[in-house]
């Protein structure tokens, strides 16, 4: 083979190991624990405790928008931001771990955002009772 042809195959080659891992990285948590991040937040693994804290944030946030909803409805939203930000922080491993769960948080997460974009509290209301009720579930099943 001659050699810039050879040349050209080794640079491939290190482009394509270089691109792989690029797309997963290992995270340390404020514990010092180690989780797996590749890509999306749904592929997000991290250790029980701290699935266990962000529920705690999650369901300290739903409960503020819950309550500050009629008003402060452009808190709210913000608020709607911030809780993201905590569900994607551990919710591959929510959705590993136990998928009915997973999409009964997701539906209630749901519903708490198209509540506040509409101003609309039942629906509010309800999504904060789904995300409670899957978060309550997840936890009695994995501690």
């Amino acid at each position: 083979m001659p050699r810039p042809r050879r040349l050209v195959i080794v640079a491939l080659a290190c482009a394509v190991g270089l691109a792989g891992a690029a797309c997963g990285s290992s995270t340390t948590t404020s514990g010092g624990q180690t989780g797996t991040t590749v890509g999306v937040p749904e592929n997000t693994i991290v250790p029980a405790a701290a699935v266990t804290a962000g529920f705690v944030k999650v369901r300290a946030t739903v409960a503020q928008i819950k309550a500050t909803l009629a008003t402060d409805p452009t808190g709210a939203d913000a608020l709607t931001k911030t809780l993201e930000e905590q569900w994607a922080s551990f919710e591959g491993t929510v959705r590993q771990n136990d998928k009915v769960a997973y999409l009964q948080i997701e539906d209630g997460l749901a519903a708490v955002n198209s509540g506040v974009e509409s101003k609309d509290q039942a629906k509010v209301d309800k999504g904060v009772a789904d995300v409670e009720a899957g978060a309550t579930a997840y936890l009695a099943k994995h501690p």
